[in-house]
């Protein structure tokens, strides 16, 4: 090849060098200036979301959350009971969930309102509980334990506390429900509504947990308390002073506002979850432990800013509804707002990546709540109906009679925050909530058959109350 031909070469092969080297330094230099401009995005919109929680006094952190809490006293915790007796009730638990001997332990059906239970179904309690008296008479202890804390170690992964305690406590609670059905049909009324409330109060050794799945536990086992108790009134008579301390104690518990707690720390979680990945690098993203395959911290790096403003996003979208957690209604309005918000975030829109697939779904969550608060104070004032007409001879002619000797004033359903209903039935009659889907249907509280899914809720909830007791005491 010629000289000449070579050193014409040249300029072209050079050429084509600078313009490959430019155009990788232009792509570098995009890329650096991307990275920078989001992190400074993330950063401020992460600092302003911060901001706005720090002004309303919420908790960024589980201390934050464990220093607004009462320390219980050992001889007050209840929970302690739970963990001693943790390997019974497991064991309890594992055998009996797939009986058809028992109701609420196990798979037999309570029989539909207000029928009595089968004899045979009487006889396989009482067998049961024969065996559990020992177990009885140490959960019995939790009666004067309103109070309870598990002492869960908060500084691991936070996708990864553990909370074994939730299924003992639900197995605790069953197992004292049924004897309080078996004191009520043996007379002894006493004893019966002192396990009702030593219920609850095992139920509510959870209510320090800073965990949505913890409060449900806690209407989960409120729930149940109300079934048997509307179940043992169709049967017997508790006396007025009974009545009132009852009524006292579903008062004290719905107090409790279980949703707040529970979206309080959901928040935390979420603070908790995006700080341990910052600590532990990209890849605990996908479950794995830190260093297991450990990112380059380069990487971790260049996309500090896509974690921050993931971070912003989720608090952007949780905090409205941690605001609005003192209304049942407003709290199911803004998850249903957050539901929608998240929804629309498109699942190619790679900013927002992170937050799409970390944030829980709360709108359900917001509902069961509401719907524990409302049987809760349908409960309460079921009681004062009964103690009412203890005193007069029949019932009230409406909840406003029941003010204020029998109730401070008429509780508010918190589906739409207008009083409590009340109808009378043909032989019963009911204290109702309009329910989830909002209509007032009449006090139609029977539960449909099962297995029909969520939409064949009874119409509305409430607790119903025999005229006249199948079996006076």
């Amino acid at each position: 090849m010629s000289e000449t031909k070579k050193s014409e070469r040249r300029p072209l092969f050079a050429k084509w060098v600078w313009w490959v080297g430019g155009a990788l330094v232009g792509a570098l230099v995009l890329l650096l200036t991307t990275v920078l401009v989001t992190r400074q995005i993330g950063r401020t919109a992460l600092a302003r979301e911060i901001e706005r929680i720090r002004e309303t006094g919420g908790a960024l952190t589980y201390d934050d959350l464990l220093a607004s809490i009462v320390p219980v006293p050992d001889e007050e915790n209840s929970a302690l009971v739970i963990l001693e007796l943790a390997d019974k009730l497991s064991a309890i638990r594992e055998g009996q969930q797939k009986s058809d001997d028992y109701p609420w332990l196990g798979r037999a059906e309570v029989p539909d309102w207000p029928a009595p239970w089968p004899n045979e179904m009487n006889e396989k309690v009482d067998e049961f509980l024969t065996l559990q008296e020992a177990l009885l008479a140490k959960l019995d202890v939790t009666a004067d334990m309103p109070r309870g804390s598990f002492g869960r170690d908060y500084s691991g992964d936070p996708m990864l506390v553990l909370l074994p305690d939730l299924s003992d406590v639900r197995t605790a609670a069953k197992i004292i429900v049924l004897a309080a059905e078996r004191d009520a049909r043996q007379g002894n009324m006493e004893r019966a509504a002192q396990r009702l409330i030593t219920a609850l109060n095992i139920g509510h050794s959870l209510e320090d947990d800073p965990f949505i799945i913890s409060m449900l536990a806690v209407a989960a086992v409120n729930a149940l308390t109300v079934e048997a108790m509307e179940y043992i009134l169709t049967q017997h008579r508790f006396d007025g002073p009974t009545l009132e301390r009852l009524q006292r104690a579903y008062a004290d518990r719905e107090a409790v506002n279980l949703i707040a707690r529970g979206l309080s720390g959901e928040r935390v979680a979420q603070l908790a979850y995006y700080d341990y990945v910052r600590r532990y690098g990209i890849q605990t993203l996908s479950s794995a432990p830190p260093g297991a395959s450990s990112s380059p911290k380069v990487f971790d790096w260049a996309l500090a800013g896509l974690v921050d403003m993931n971070e912003a996003k989720t608090l952007e979208l949780i905090t409205p509804l941690v605001e609005a957690a003192d209304s049942y209604a407003d709290a199911i309005g803004a998850a249903k707002k957050m539901e929608a918000v998240k929804t629309g975030i498109s699942t190619s829109d790679v900013r927002y990546h992170f937050a799409r697939i970390l944030m829980p779904s709360l709108y359900r969550a917001c509902e069961l709540s509401a719907r524990c608060a409302a049987i809760m104070r349908c409960t309460v004032t079921a009681l004062a109906m009964e103690r009412y007409r203890l005193a007069h001879g029949a019932w009230p002619e409406s909840l406003d009679d029941l003010v204020p000797e029998y109730l401070d004033s008429v509780p508010i359903d918190p589906f739409d925050e207008k009083p409590m209903r009340y109808a009378t039935k043909d032989g019963y009659v009911v204290i109702y909530s309009v329910g989830e889907h909002g209509v007032d249907d009449g006090g139609d509280v029977e539960k449909p058959a099962k297995k029909q899914g969520r939409s064949a809720m009874s119409p509305d909830t409430g607790f119903r109350l025999l005229s006249t007791p199948l079996e006076s005491d």
